[in-house]
């Protein structure tokens, strides 16, 4: 999943951004991958996010959100169905890229707001039930280490 803070920072002049201003991400944005491994991966810009400048090779979703839940948005992109549907018009076998037009072309379904808000809610508590339960897994891992290192050393 994408994750704006693993992202590279440069900082730029107040100038230099009033002249790239219409690259600008703000929150509530959806950003999406061009390229990498599936292309697509998706985030919100979240809210606090200072004010940005995307790269060339992000897209920026600006949705209407009395129509679209950003974060539906976000959970649709990042599900198994839509990086399917955006690995379908990725061209490219080593390095697969979605270009704005592909990104235009993806035909989503849009269920009505209180519907997308209801699956935003089930989305992030699966998330975050998954996530503990790789915290969960990792703690047992370094558990199995500590007692095969315990059993070898008493040897």
């Amino acid at each position: 999943r994408f994750d704006l803070r693993h992202q590279s920072q440069r900082f730029i002049s107040a100038a230099k951004h009033a002249d790239l201003v219409s690259h600008e991400a703000i929150v509530g944005d959806v950003l999406v991958t061009e390229m990498g491994w599936p292309p697509g991966d998706a985030c919100v810009v979240p809210a606090g996010w200072p004010p940005s400048i995307i790269k060339a090779d992000i897209i920026r979703a600006r949705v209407n959100p009395s129509k679209m839940a950003p974060a539906y948005l976000d959970h649709v992109l990042n599900s198994h169905w839509g990086q399917q549907q955006i690995v379908r018009i990725s061209p490219g076998t080593t390095r697969p890229r979605m270009t704005l037009r592909d990104f235009e072309q993806l035909l989503l379904a849009v269920p009505p707001l209180n519907e997308q808000q209801r699956a935003v809610q089930q989305a992030d508590n699966i998330r975050a039930r998954k996530a503990d339960a790789r915290r969960r897994l990792e703690l047992l891992d370094a558990l199995k280490a500590a007692a095969l290192a315990t059993s070898t050393s008493e040897s």
